[in-house]
């Protein structure tokens, strides 16, 4: 095996998530263990990614990845002790990804600690225009992540926001698009994200919206 294993998790993830759990077989209806993918990165050997990691209880990364991220060489697992002692393989580590700033996330100590490199992956606003995304909009967006990084709006778009707006254009067309970008802005922040795409069209900006019923032919 040359990859990884992978799990996203979020509040309601179970130490079973990580271990693996008992699975009823629809032939012989027993009850046989299926291994979850933290064993199967030991067994195979290869690193496991767990995204949104920031969005998962401590005390289930405290039951599960802790242990093995401490140095240790072995591990039980408390829902099927017949497994008997599991060797963690030298040199496995855990990949994870997730954003601090979402509601519910929990950056703490504890995880961070164990994290031996950090990297905040930002916007690459060059490889955004190369992906096929009007340079207007991706120097408005720029400045607005500027602001944002100041303190002084809460959001500005990001690359997966620009990548719709780019296909919205290609559709449906700019004015469209724009509407678009509108509604995804924080309703605090629309004064000043709409004024930047006011500017840049030229036009009043405002959030996509439902308009008026149309009259029934006769």
């Amino acid at each position: 095996h040359l990859g990884f294993f992978s799990l996203v998790v979020g509040v309601d993830t179970e130490a079973s998530d990580f271990f693996g759990s008992f699975v009823q077989d629809p032939e012989t209806g027993k009850y046989v263990w299926n291994d979850g993918p933290l064993l199967l990165a030991f067994r195979h050997n290869v690193p496991l990614y767990v995204d949104e990691i920031f969005l998962c209880d401590t005390r289930v990364l405290s039951a599960t990845l802790y242990p093995a991220m401490d140095g240790r060489t072995t591990m039980t697992v408390p829902m099927n002790p017949s497994l008997g002692s599991i060797d963690i393989p030298d040199g496995f580590y855990v990949i994870a990804a997730g954003n601090p700033n979402v509601p519910g996330a929990s950056y703490s100590e504890a995880l961070r600690s164990r994290m031996n490199h950090q990297i905040e992956v930002t916007t690459d606003w060059d490889l955004a225009k190369s992906l096929g995304v009007p340079p207007d909009v991706v120097e408005v967006s720029r400045a607005l992540d500027e602001e944002r990084a100041e303190g002084l709006l809460t959001w500005s778009p990001q690359l997966r926001d620009l990548l719709e707006y780019r296909d919205a254009v290609g559709t449906y067309g700019q004015a469209f698009a724009v509407a678009d970008l509108m509604g995804k802005t924080p309703f605090d922040d629309r004064d000043v994200v709409g004024g930047a795409l006011s500017k840049m069209t030229g036009k009043p900006v405002r959030a996509l919206r439902m308009g008026r019923q149309c009259k029934r032919r006769r």
